[in-house]
């Protein structure tokens, strides 16, 4: 399948049987279980701060949306959020109701389904409000990958990699790739957003979760994708980040090949807990400069002998394999 291809519509499901999504076992990406999960206690602590001073503004917003289209002013939508479990989640309707009548299907630029007053909503992101609750709930976090439909999840998983990876963590009402690009239309769009998700997940925390939020309001005041991340030095973080995300591939890709030649070293041992030791030189990381080396499991890493010899340096004795 080409990135410019077209998302494909999904399969029709019955909503009961989604309530949680049955994931085949993938590599979990790097994040921080500190900071997320001091990061859950502050969402919901701020979630509820804002439903307070903002419910007269919700309740408004249903009232209008009600008085423009007919049906209800609160969309309710299964969504799928940490570890593949699903949830409702909220938002004010922007589009006629029983508008998915035939089966789920995303949103297109020009969209005959969207309303007046949807267009508006969906132009300055208040239709996000409610999802507030969701935050509250536990459900979402106000930043993090954007949750979708599980029908769209089963269907994206095989042709975009490292998909799954996004539910290591609690979805959010904004994120790093939406304050970059648009909504998606093709694989190639799904594709790009799952790396901005994935830098966000190895390299989270509160400066950068404070420079998201920012991006999200100077987005919401009618600004381009981008123009937030420009003013507030986010782009520069995020050359930082891409840099240290390559570098921890080709360590990663060195150490496979490590291990590929050398299996044996790698089984697991009760005695022996294994590392890869790297050593940096001015010209990069070189295979000739990666071993594995293996030490008591009660020792401490605090030296090593490149030459194949023991070392006694500190309490812990290395050696390398042969």
């Amino acid at each position: 399948m080409n990135d410019s291809d077209e998302i494909p519509q999904p399969k029709i499901y019955k909503v009961e049987t989604l309530d949680h999504m049955q994931f085949p076992l993938v590599q979990q990406p790097r994040v921080s279980q500190f900071f997320f999960a001091v990061k859950s206690v502050v969402d919901r602590l701020v979630a509820g701060l804002a439903l307070l001073v903002l419910w007269p503004l919700i309740v408004v917003l249903i009232l209008l949306v009600r008085w423009t289209s007919p049906g209800p002013g609160i969309f309710v939508q299964r969504r799928t959020g940490l570890g593949g479990k699903t949830f409702k989640m909220y938002k004010l309707r922007s589009m006629v109701q029983d508008a998915e009548q035939r089966g789920a299907q995303w949103s297109q630029p020009g969209d005959a389904r969207v309303t007046r007053m949807g267009s508006f909503l969906r132009f300055t992101h208040l239709d996000e409000l409610p999802q507030l609750y969701n935050v509250l709930r536990g459900d979402m976090a106000l930043i993090g990958p954007r949750p979708e439909r599980p029908e769209f999840v089963e269907l994206l998983h095989g042709p975009v990699p490292k998909y799954l990876q996004r539910h290591a963590v609690r979805p959010g009402i904004t994120g790093l790739a939406q304050i970059y690009l648009p909504p998606d239309e093709t694989i190639g769009s799904v594709k790009k957003k799952v790396e901005y998700d994935l830098l966000y997940l190895e390299n989270a925390g509160p400066l950068m979760d404070l420079q998201i939020a920012l991006c999200t309001l100077i987005r919401i005041l009618g600004f381009r994708y981008g123009t937030g991340p420009r003013w507030t030095g986010l782009n520069r973080s995020m050359q930082r980040m891409r840099r240290r995300s390559a570098q921890s591939r080709q360590n990663s890709r060195a150490a496979s090949r490590i291990g590929e030649q050398n299996p044996a070293a790698l089984a697991p041992d009760s005695r022996w807990s294994y590392a890869v030791v790297s050593l940096a030189s001015d010209s990069g990381i070189h295979k000739k400069d990666l071993q594995l080396a293996n030490c008591s499991s009660d020792s401490s890493i605090s030296g090593i002998d490149m030459g194949g010899g023991d070392s006694d340096s500190g309490s812990g004795r290395w050696r390398a394999p042969k």
